[in-house]
């Protein structure tokens, strides 16, 4: 039977992809903001598999990252690969049908094309240019030349591998790619001499495959873009990370992509948010939950992210800043999230007030806070207590102590909760008692009794019943009798 290769009839790849290159323009792969995907990405994401070779080819270049402008290159350089691939395997078809074409393809790329395995090489260009591949790029070269050979194959994978299925003389036959000797594994290959005698064998184990799962062409390149995408996280560039993984969401459009592209963006909006860029962290947050409304974390991270900027906004003093960003984002914010970033804009600005604002500022400020309801009681109490207190010592300091224990008093009856306002209060009053004993026992060790008297008595208008007065002032009278009472 002779082998079929109708890729080479009429045009070769490398020209139908420029017709299509053509049709799809040219603009750059990746351009527009992270959270928009290229639009020949998506227009492939949209097709059903499996896909036209052209087709297939440019997707998985673009996967790999290579530039538009040399798509056609590398295209011909896989016609040119095919070519020879067509004439290498052709006799093994031509002898054992589409299984020998298939084990004489994994040979021929082997000897040909893959130099070695490099864990991280997972691009197309990649093995084209360099020869050095993993399981991902592997088996999509080998599916593109299976697919130019007219061998019906398709992907697989499991948990951490990608291989190819060759469907062959009634049966599904394993490729390990990486192997070469990785054609149908768990069979005995002999090695023949050429009068066609046994020399030895090898024999490749099958892979533990109870979990794997088929893959469509679209899934084998979207694993391009996720490992490229997971390269790039592990040195850092997490904004590239995204835009790969916007780009393998449009592609695949399925629930591993979905996945997939919300962890980039988590890992992003948490870099951002290491750097204190608080307000991109927030942006693409919100961007993303909007994009993407049926990814619950993204709801939540946008949440979380508004919080985190309005925290930020707030300890630089920004209050208004902060308030408005929670505003801004009032539609599309839940009103949980909304309220506890106000409510935290809100207690930065109060214990900023109670902390060092001058007094009747202060008091302002905390009236205006507890005003919007988003403040606890018991945390207004605490900043009535800390500006009251604060002024209260302010005054008392200046020897006015009874002045001090009347702007106690009043804070007391604004934080009825808090008893140290209270206790503000009599500590000033006693103070009063003190320094007008004192006063008085001058006058009254110095004989001058009438007067002792008198400064007793006018304290004791401020400070009635006090004991320690009224034992000074009888103190006086005693002194002398003639003293009028």
């Amino acid at each position: 039977m002779e082998l079929a290769f109708p890729i080479r009839r009429g045009r070769s790849l490398a020209a139908v992809l420029a017709a299509v290159l053509a049709f799809a323009g040219t603009a750059a792969y990746g351009a527009g903001s992270s959270l928009e995907s290229s639009p020949r990405v998506a227009e492939i994401g949209a097709m059903a598999d499996p896909l036209p070779l052209p087709v297939l080819i440019e997707a998985s270049l673009l996967g790999s990252g290579v530039d538009p402008a040399r798509l056609s290159s590398y295209a011909a350089r896989i016609d040119e690969l095919i070519a020879g691939a067509s004439d290498s395997v052709a006799p093994a078809r031509r002898k054992g049908g589409d299984a020998a074409a298939g084990a004489a393809l994994l040979d021929f790329l082997h000897s040909r094309v893959f130099r070695a395995y490099y864990e991280s090489a997972t691009t197309l260009d990649g093995v084209l240019d360099s020869g050095r591949y993993n399981c991902v790029s592997s088996a999509l070269l080998y599916i593109i030349a299976s697919r130019a050979l007219g061998l019906e194959v398709s992907g697989s994978r499991t948990i951490d591998h990608a291989l190819v299925v060759l469907r062959a003389d009634g049966r599904d036959i394993d490729v390990e790619t990486t192997n070469p000797y990785g054609f149908d594994p768990g069979a005995r290959k002999e090695f023949t001499d050429s009068f066609g005698r046994a020399t030895g064998f090898a024999y490749v184990a099958p892979g533990a495959y109870s979990k794997r799962k088929a893959l469509s062409d679209r899934g084998l390149i979207g694993l391009v873009f996720s490992n490229r995408a997971s390269l790039l996280e592990r040195r850092g560039q997490y904004a590239e990370a995204l835009a790969l993984g916007v780009d393998y969401r449009a592609l695949c459009r399925d629930e591993d992509s979905r996945a997939f592209l919300a962890d980039r963006v988590n890992n992003m909006v948490a870099d951002l948010s290491s750097r204190g860029d608080y307000r991109g962290a927030e942006d693409l947050a919100a961007r993303a939950a909007a994009a993407m409304p049926e990814e619950a974390s993204l709801a939540a991270l946008a949440d979380l992210a508004l919080e985190g900027l309005a925290a930020a906004l707030a300890s630089r003093g920004d209050y208004e800043g902060a308030r408005l960003a929670v505003l801004a984002r009032s539609g599309s914010a839940s009103p949980e999230a909304a309220r506890r970033a106000l409510a935290a804009a809100y207690d930065a600005e109060l214990v900023a007030a109670a902390n060092g604002l001058p007094f009747a500022e202060a008091v302002r400020t905390l009236d205006r806070i507890a005003a919007s309801g988003l403040t606890s009681s018991s945390r207004y109490a605490q900043a009535i207590a800390a500006v009251y207190g604060r002024e209260a010592a302010r005054i008392g300091q200046a020897g006015d102590y009874l002045a001090a224990a009347a702007v106690a008093d009043a804070g007391a009856a604004m934080a009825p909760g808090d008893g140290s306002l209270a206790r503000t209060a009599a500590a000033m009053r006693r103070n009063f008692v003190v320094v007008s004993h004192n006063a008085f026992a001058a006058l009254y060790n110095s004989g001058d009794y009438a007067g002792a008297r008198d400064l007793i008595r006018k304290a004791l208008e401020s400070a009635p019943g006090d004991e320690k007065l009224l034992s000074d002032l009888a103190a006086a009278i005693a002194a002398e009798p003639s003293l009028p009472r």
